[in-house]
């Protein structure tokens, strides 16, 4: 799934939960479990060079962290440190693994998280789809979060 994605429905978790010791860990835990739904993400086309990869990432981050930013403005009354603080942890697992795309910044840390990471996609099934209808789960996934958020 994208960050962006991530951040979306981490921002709707974070904006109906307000105990920090609940939402974080499930900010965090939402992560593995959202790749599990079917879903198209910038490693998915593995024909991108290392550029590619970190600038779509850069890009990633920034409209993930802007969409949360939208949610948090929108709904009014959260905790930006709690709120800022979770959207991170949604990241995280895949900002830890992004080192071991880039060979000369691997470290054991970011190899087991590629490999945490890969256990949860090929478990039972594959969940990477290609791009337009992977693309549309992750939209469908986010826009159900949000709903629920602001109902």
């Amino acid at each position: 799934m994208t960050l962006t994605a991530h951040s979306l429905i981490a921002a709707a978790l974070l904006a109906k939960i307000s105990d920090p010791v609940v939402g974080l860990p499930m900010a965090l835990a939402s992560h593995f479990i959202l790749d599990k739904v079917p879903h198209w993400d910038l490693m998915t086309n593995k024909n991108k060079t290392k550029k590619e990869i970190a600038k779509d990432t850069a890009i990633d981050i920034i409209l993930g962290f802007a969409g949360a930013g939208m949610v948090f403005l929108l709904k009014g009354g959260l905790d930006p440190a709690y709120f800022f603080a979770g959207i991170f942890l949604s990241q995280l697992p895949d900002l830890l693994e992004a080192p071991y795309v880039f060979p000369r910044f691997n470290n054991p840390l970011s190899e087991t998280m590629y490999k945490i990471q890969h256990w949860f996609h090929d478990v039972i099934f594959d969940s990477r789809v290609d791009a337009p209808w992977g693309i549309y789960t992750q939209m469908i996934t986010a826009g159900l979060f949000l709903l629920w958020a602001f109902h």
